[in-house]
């Protein structure tokens, strides 16, 4: 999980997507990387928001601090 938790701040935007992929099959075991996933929300290419959104779906309840940060995203 953590080196998937840094990935997502790589410049690569391949990188930062399949990072948040890998994250989401995880489920809630990547609870950890609810902050990186909740600013992957905001990132510039739009199939890293899709993966790190889908990640946070699938970790449940512990990423429901990033409950503001996905509906924002919602709106793109």
């Amino acid at each position: 999980i953590p080196i998937l938790r840094t990935g997502l701040n790589d410049h690569d935007p391949t990188v930062r997507r399949n990072a948040a992929y890998a994250l989401a099959q995880f489920g809630p075991v990547a609870s950890p990387a609810v902050p990186e996933l909740a600013a992957a929300l905001a990132d510039v290419d739009v199939s890293v928001r899709v993966n790190a959104a889908e990640a946070l779906s699938l970790i449940g309840k512990p990423a429901s601090a990033a409950g503001n940060r996905l509906l924002k995203a919602t709106e793109d």
